[in-house]
């Protein structure tokens, strides 16, 4: 053995490796990292609580903490009688054992559980199972049940002592949140195990089981060798063949099959087989085992018979069949709902549906009107009609429009007038075929539909081809078939027939080639190249519409249509000419305008720009889903803890009410449950489906509500009676407080939700949303449900409309309907009317009444609340399709009603304007005007997101312009989000604050319109020349030369940034109107901020300047308080606000001049985002605060020796101390200071010390206006790093409360898409929040002061110096030595902690009132 120091070596212990989560002890460690390896895997799920993707050891904690919660939730009482009834069962399906566990357990009870005691008058008390009594079933003797099995229970009445009731199960409930599925779940699968083989047996865990004495013997039937053997044995007696009675008998063998063709039985041997099988059938009705069958077969063995067998006679057996006829079984209740045409007619009430309305054609406009046309509206152009107009409205971001009502819409359609024409229906037209082929210079022109060939083209090239094919060979004439019959006559007749066809084709073929002159019309200018260079004035648009309509008449589908159009815009009559086109287009018939407004509406969904704008709404509506799916968390986790302040609330409270009642408020939890509230439970669904699952309520829709708004009153009584009692404990009501608070937020999460839901629907872009379908399948259609704004696009200029559509329409059955359910085959209509005694087509007619809708393209309308109601009333609930258009109205009905209200005062109101003002005279001219007329509503529209966007209108070219700047051919995509991160809807919500606002654009930037309008048309290009915001960006094809080359003046207030995109446009800071805007704001910032903090302010100066009276309060904590009682003790209150006048004189400049510096110079040093860094930062504000210092530092000296005054008899007005202080004149000193002597200073202090301000000194006058600018060069000094710092620390908080984790919590919803929220560096940027903005502001003031407060001690110093002493102005290093001499180190700092309480709300409320006045005024 080796020995150390004449000792054994001792040897160190095996190291070992250690798992404690699993106690597994690993000697190597290559194991233990591929065990480890294993354990980290995101592999794992959670037993309990399902979450899958787990590590080992997260799973493993989860389910620790999962069952301790779920053990300490579940009724103790129920604990062990569910577990003893689990123990060795064998059911397969863990739901199925708890559906069979909850519905035996849901109405049994068991002692020490808690229940509620049901009385006679509905009310509850509070109880306590004491005991149990069962009782089994009794029985007659002829086996039919007497008296089913019950129990009774001895209750313990908590609510009244000394009371106890026996009870039955019908007067006892739980409280229904003790004891659910999910709870019960939980709770299986947290206590019971099984194995994975198949029919294995669920057992109880073994330290459970031990605890509750269950036992965990399994029994043998049960355990898995058994199981095997028996399976065994099963096998092999499927091998050896049947047992019991049929094992007795002789079956023959079966043996495979011999290949080759399968044999054919004869007919001996299928008769043979079928007595065989009867003879067995009558043996086994007897239940003889020891029958043998009398009959020999052949090939069967047979035995001699001994003589007794062959005397005694053999027993026939007899069957004997009861044929008692079987009762019919009761029919099965009727489980609704169910097929609506199969609940039977009510005969007795016979309710008709509400009568529709029919779309007329002046049905709110002036039959006499001779600028509208008069056509009638086919039925089929309704549904045309809505189709565009829903389409138009729901892209109306791409197409760039303003939206607008369907009324305007349809007498836009039917205007038509010589001299005015109407930009509604112009705009419209050109922005959609603008979207069909890209600009010129826009990926040169590009086509982005697919277009057929021209179809004179392929007339001609087959014409070609035909001469051809006739030159090379003559195709015979087909001659008459000569049969045995046939007559010379009869051929004749042939002949005559043949030629008349012939005759027929050629005609009709050259009508077909003549029946307009549309392909006359274009010459070398095509309307595609016509359609690129944006000609749209003077008749453009209509000849572009002409050839496109002309291409597509190459199409078989759509060749009538385009033919019945261009027959009237290219009529044969007139020449081809542009003029010919347009004044054809103003009379064109209303019902052919929509088809060619429909026809290129539907082209333009097939462009990539529609494509794009759908991809971004489904993207929008997923990160919606997942916020919703976060603040219903919220919600719940809210929900839970108002649970548990509730049970402490009754916990400490004074008197224990009487009979309490659920909160309200804690029912939302239940539903959350129910509904699984951690998911998205609201997809959006369409209710056309009729094949889609009817999902059982758990609770009733209006019954529910009902009894929810019972339970709120009853709480509402409940507190003003507990208002009543004595308040209790100052900790009861601190837990009434969190109560409060904890529904407040619940109260905020609802109306989160609420917006996101809102968000939801406006996204939901695809497809309108059908409300449903009554129960002759006519479907109901209200288009504002989804994809656009209730009130329409709320800075439209016809949004004081405040509605869109207004009307809930009704279309009529599809053919395929019409035949399924309707008009049905003879037998089931035969059969219909067998059971109901009626028809379907008979009972739709009754049912109906004359406004009864027979087809798909036939629609009607209702437009008033009380038809809502009375449809409502209408529909049958027990119906499949009527329950869910029922369901849907009445979610539907407010809105609904809301927006009918609107439209009619809307129209009321426009009638009595038109009646009421005088018409507007008008001027011919070569070229039509927009002048609104007061008569007509389409006139008063007008595209306020052309001008804002594109700075001109749909129908205008863009006009090159040089000063006008080049944008990039891929526009940058920019996104525009709101404080939660997402992008912003497009609908104002009032009620929650999010009101958009709009971007005016200055009249310098609409010069270009005044040219072509009247003016009676000024304020309408006001209006129109506003922007409004956008729900999410578009990835539009937008002409760039619409950007690049619109005529607006650079001096405008509005420009195109580089990246190009529609929107991104920043006010030019330059302007004078942005000057005179900024420096408002930042004037009136600095008035309210000195106003907070002049008394604060007067006191510091006090202690900065060494007062001598003051002197005493300087070393105190409470020196300010006694400063201040000093102060209001001998000049009252005003002298606390001494010198105020002075401050607002000198602040307003001050802060005007400081905050528009800041912006004009950050303009030049920052140009740019990337050029933004914190030293450009920093230089922006202290060269800010040097200007603004410069020009109103006199009045900061006057303000400072108002200020500085302290004795009564020795106040002085303005006038006085400005005069005071232009006369001082400095005298050399020729001795040291009394103060510097007492302390027995070395040296004196003299004027030509070495320092910066003696240099000063020489240059500059030693009295007048030179006294002004006493201590300027110190505050030069602390100017620099006081406002750089102030500037760069409240820029800097900014941007980190504005970062997407804390924006949520520090920022205004909406406030990034409004003109209001424009940032200094000209990009939209949120608002804050009004403490997040003065915490920001406060943080910026505390940094600057902290930085630049030194400086600041020896300009107040150097400022007084003309008052204390002898008037020797004193230079930066003489005071600055004088301050150390006297005071030390903390001479420097003497006031700050007044300083940091003046600066904290002063800079704060800086800050914030010039934020709000910028967002205020549009800057």
């Amino acid at each position: 053995m080796v020995l150390f120091k004449r000792k054994p070596v001792q040897y160190l212990p095996r190291p070992v490796w250690v798992i404690p989560e699993t106690n597994e002890v690993f000697t190597n460690y290559e194991p233990y990292l591929q065990r480890m390896d294993f354990y980290k895997q995101k592999r794992f799920i959670c037993e309990i609580t399902g979450h899958s993707g787990l590590t080992f050891f997260e799973a493993l904690r989860s389910e620790m903490e999962e069952s301790r919660e779920v053990n300490s939730a579940f009724p103790d009482a129920l604990k062990e009688p569910i577990l003893r009834r689990i123990q060795f069962s064998t059911v397969s399906r863990v739901d199925n054992l708890v559906d069979e566990i909850y519905e035996e357990f849901k109405q049994d009870f068991y002692p020490g559980e808690p229940v509620l005691i049901l009385l006679e008058d509905n009310t509850r008390l509070h109880g306590m199972i004491r005991d149990k009594a069962n009782f089994a079933e009794q029985r007659y003797p002829d086996g039919t049940l007497k008296t089913p099995a019950y129990a009774t229970y001895l209750v313990k009445v908590l609510d009244r002592p000394n009371e106890e009731a026996l009870l039955d199960q019908e007067h006892i409930t739980r409280d229904r949140k003790t004891f659910t599925k999910q709870m019960l779940r939980a709770f299986i699968k947290n206590n019971v195990t099984r194995e994975s083989w198949n029919g294995a047996p669920w057992l109880v865990k073994p330290s459970i089981a031990e605890e509750y004495k269950i036992p965990t013997e399994v029994p043998k039937h049960l355990q898995y060798g058994a199981r095997v053997a028996e399976k065994k044995a099963q096998k092999k007696a499927d091998q050896e063949g049947f047992f019991g009675f049929f094992s007795s008998q002789q079956l023959p063998e079966l043996k495979p099959a011999a290949k080759g063709q399968k044999h054919k039985l004869s007919p001996q041997d299928l008769a043979r087989s079928k007595e065989a099988q009867y003879l067995e059938y009558q043996r086994s009705l007897n239940g003889d085992p020891t029958f043998v069958v009398s009959h020999k077969t052949p090939n069967a063995p047979s035995r001699p018979l001994k003589p007794q067998e062959e005397k005694k006679p053999q027993p026939v057996p007899t069957v004997i069949v009861k044929t008692e006829p079987p009762k019919p079984p009761t029919p099965p209740p009727i489980k609704y709902p169910i097929e609506d045409l199969e609940i039977p007619p009510d005969r007795e009430k016979k309710k008709q549906r509400p009568p529709l309305k029919f779309l007329t054609v002046d049905e709110n406009d002036d039959p006499d009107d001779g600028e509208l046309l008069h056509d009638k509206i086919e039925m089929q152009s309704v549904g045309l009609l809505l189709e565009t107009w829903n389409t138009l409205n729901v892209y109306c971001e791409v197409f760039q429009l303003d939206s607008f009502t369907f009324d305007d819409f349809l007498q836009a359609m039917r205007f038509s007038s010589d001299e005015v024409e109407c930009e509604l229906f112009a705009e419209i037209h050109c922005a959609v075929l603008k979207k069909l082929v890209n600009a010129e210079n826009d990926n040169d022109g590009a086509v982005q539909v697919s277009l057929p060939d021209l179809p004179d083209a392929e007339s001609d090239d087959s014409e070609a081809e035909e001469e051809d094919e006739e030159e090379k060979e003559p195709t015979p004439e087909p001659e008459p078939v000569v049969t045995r019959m046939t007559t010379r006559s009869s051929l004749a007749k042939a002949e005559a027939e043949n030629l008349k066809a012939q005759a027929n084709r050629s005609r009709a073929n050259s009508e077909e080639i003549k029946v307009h002159r549309a392909a006359e019309v274009f010459g070398d200018y095509g309307w595609i190249e016509r359609l690129r260079k944006r000609d749209f004035r003077n008749g453009g648009w209509e000849m572009v519409m002409v050839g496109l309509l002309h291409q597509l008449s190459a199409r078989p589908r759509m060749a009538k249509v385009c033919n019945d159009i261009l027959k009237h815009l290219a009529p044969l009559d007139a020449e081809p000419t542009q003029e010919t086109v347009q004044s054809q287009y103003a009379t064109l018939n209303v019902n052919l305008r929509v088809q060619a407004l429909e026809i290129i509406c539907m082209l333009s969904l097939e462009t990539k720009a529609i494509r794009n704008y759908l991809e971004e709404c489904s993207n929008q509506m997923t990160e919606f889903r997942k916020e919703k799916i976060e603040y219903q968390r919220a919600r719940k986790v809210a929900l839970e803890e108002l649970r548990r302040l509730h049970q402490e609330r009754k916990a400490l409270q004074p008197e224990q009410e009487q009979s309490p009642s659920p909160v309200p408020e804690l029912e939302a939890l239940d539903d959350s449950k129910m509904t699984g509230a951690d998911g998205d439970s609201e997809q959006v669904m369409d209710t056309e489906d009729d094949d889609a699952p009817q999902q059982r309520s758990l609770r009733g829709g209006l019954d529910r509500i009902l009894e929810r708004k019972r339970k709120q009153e009853e709480e509402r009584e409940r507190k003003e009676q507990l208002a009543k009692q004595p308040k209790g404990s100052k900790q009861y009501q601190r837990v009434l407080k969190k109560i409060e608070d904890q529904k407040a937020t619940i109260e905020k999460l609802e109306k989160k939700i609420e917006v996101v839901d809102n968000d939801l629907r406006e996204a939901d872009c695809p497809r309108t949303r059908c409300l449903g379908k009554d129960r002759f399948c006519n479907r109901y259609w209200w288009f504002e449900r989804n994809a656009m704004p209730y009130g329409g696009m709320p800075n439209s200029s016809t949004a004081e409309a405040h509605y869109a559509n207004g009307r809930l329409w009704v279309q009529g059955p599809d053919e395929m309907e019409r035949l399924g359910f309707i008009d049905v085959p003879d037998d089931q209509r035969k059969q219909y009317q067998k059971e109901f005694h009626t028809t379907p087509a008979e009972r739709k007619k009754n049912e109906e009444g004359p406004t009864r809708l027979s087809a798909a393209h036939e629609w009607g309308y209702y437009d008033d609340a009380d038809a809502i109601d009375k449809l409502i009333e209408w529909l049958d609930s027990r119906g499949n399709r009527e329950s869910r258009l029922r369901k849907e109205l009445q979610l539907q009905r407010d809105h609904i009603v809301k927006y009918m209200k609107c439209r009619k005062e809307y129209l009321e109101e426009a009638a009595e304007r038109a009646e009421s003002e005088e018409p507007t005279k008008r001027m011919t001219t070569r070229n039509k005007t927009y002048v609104d007329d007061h008569k007509h509503r389409c006139l008063k529209w007008r595209n306020t997101t052309a001008l804002s966007e594109n700075g001109h209108l749909h129908i205008d070219a863009s006009r090159p312009s040089k000063r006008a700047k080049r944008v990039t051919d891929e526009p940058k995509e920019i996104k525009t989000s709101n404080r939660q991160g997402r992008l912003l809807t497009r609908q104002a919500y009032p009620d929650h604050g999010r009101l958009d606002q709009s971007l005016v654009i200055s009249n310098p930037g609409q010069d270009h319109l005044s040219t072509e309008t009247s003016p009676q048309g000024g304020p309408q290009m006001e209006q129109a020349a506003q922007s409004r915001p956008s729900r999410r960006p578009v990835a539009t094809d937008i002409d760039p030369a619409a950007h690049a080359n619109h005529p607006v003046d650079t001096r405008s207030s509005v420009h195109v940034k580089q990246d190009g995109r529609p929107g991104s446009k920043e006010l030019n800071k330059r302007s004078l109107d942005y000057v005179l805007r900024s420096g408002l704001a930042g004037g009136l910032a600095g008035c309210a901020a000195k106003t907070v903090v002049a008394p604060l302010d007067r006191v510091k100066i006090l202690f900065q300047a060494s007062n001598p009276q003051f002197a005493k309060y300087t070393g105190s904590w409470f020196g300010l308080v006694s400063a201040v009682r000093d102060i209001h003790r001998h000049e009252g209150a005003r002298g606390l606000f001494k010198g105020h006048s002075a401050t607002l004189l000198r602040i307003f400049p001050y802060a005007a001049i400081k905050f528009l510096a800041y912006e004009q110079i950050r303009a030049v040093i920052i140009p740019s985002r990337d050029k933004e860094t914190p030293f450009r930062r920093l230089m922006s504000g202290s060269l800010a605060g040097v200007t603004s210092v410069f020009f109103t530092y006199p009045l900061e000296l006057i303000r400072v020796r108002l200020a500085f005054e302290t004795k009564k008899s020795a106040r002085s007005s303005l006038a006085g101390t400005f005069r005071q202080i232009y006369n001082e004149r400095s005298s050399p000193p020729s001795a040291p200071s009394e103060l510097t002597a007492a302390k027995g200073t070395a040296g004196s202090v003299t004027a030509t010390a070495e320092n910066v301000s003696s240099a000063v000194n020489k240059v500059v006058p030693r009295y007048g206006l030179a006294n002004f600018y006493r201590g300027f060069t110190p505050t030069l000094l602390g100017m620099f790093p006081y406002a750089g710092m102030s500037f760069l620390t409240h820029d800097t908080v900014g941007d980190w409360l504005r970062s997407p984790l804390l924006a949520p919590h520090t920022t205004i919803p909406g406030s990034d898409q409004s003109s209001h929220s424009q940032s200094r560096k000209g990009s939209r940027r949120p608002q804050l929040t009004a403490a997040a903005e003065l915490f920001s502001g406060a943080v910026a003031g505390l940094v600057a002061q902290t930085c630049s407060y030194p400086l600041e001690v020896v300009r107040r110093r150097m400022q007084v110096g003309g008052v204390v002493g002898d008037g020797h102005r004193l230079g930066i290093a003489e005071t600055a030595r004088k301050i150390w001499l006297e005071k030390g180190f903390r001479g420097f700092w003497v006031g700050l902690t007044i300083g940091y309480l003046k600066v904290l709300p002063m800079t704060a409320t800086a800050f914030f009132t010039y934020e709000r006045l910028k967002w205020s005024l549009g800057i």
